[in-house]
């Protein structure tokens, strides 16, 4: 049985309010996710998270989805009242509102996800996940007060570290990264979610800047 850092927790063990970020978790559990299927597996976490966001009221960016979603979530904008595009801003995907065109007045949710490990094979290799933690930069340096980093654990990328250590030393990382940039800013959530190797669970924490 794994044994997870400190302040980690499993998929089954999901806080039961009804806050943003409980809703969050909950609707990333609730996927019928599969191994193998890394851009399908993208487009169902976007899907489920832009139709979410739009059920609060948020305006919705995301990207690369096929014609039935947009379709989909185009008629959920609808009813709802708010604003969804098929196209990329800033992050793999945004919730957002705004008080008049143009100006933006809340950056509800920022998302990156990163299935891969490495992003170079010959330069990464004393680095934990350095392909996430790539993506994880792009998340800090916003403003976003609820911030999403969705990866997968390694099985078979990172040879010589066990899944539990790598998770580890991204813990580490994650720590030292919020605390070493000095424009930060307080009180923002960084919410990691760490998929199983087999896509159907998942282990998270909530760290606090």
């Amino acid at each position: 049985m794994q044994t997870l850092p400190k302040g980690w927790h499993n998929s089954s063990k999901i806080p039961s309010d009804k806050s943003v970020i409980s809703e969050i978790l909950k609707c990333l559990s609730s996927l019928e996710l599969k191994e193998d299927e890394r851009d399908e597996n993208t487009k169902e976490v976007k899907t489920r998270l832009c139709t979410l966001g739009m059920e609060r009221k948020y305006n919705c960016y995301t990207n690369r989805l096929d014609p039935k979603r947009v379709k989909e979530l185009s008629h959920i904008a609808t009813e709802q009242k708010v604003y969804f595009k098929n196209t990329e801003w800033l992050y793999d995907l945004i919730w957002y509102k705004e008080c008049a065109p143009y100006t933006i007045s809340e950056l509800g949710l920022a998302v990156e996800s990163e299935w891969q490990y490495y992003r170079n094979k010959n330069t990464d290799r004393n680095h934990c996940y350095p392909a996430v933690c790539y993506d994880f930069q792009k998340l800090v340096v916003g403003t976003a007060k609820i911030n999403l980093m969705i990866f997968k654990q390694s099985k078979t990328e990172a040879y010589t570290t066990s899944t539990e250590k790598l998770l580890e030393q991204f813990d580490a990382y994650v720590n030292k990264q919020l605390d070493k940039y000095p424009s930060i800013g307080k009180n923002r959530k960084f919410i990691c979610v760490a998929y199983k190797h087999d896509m159907k669970s998942y282990d998270y924490k909530i760290f606090e800047s």
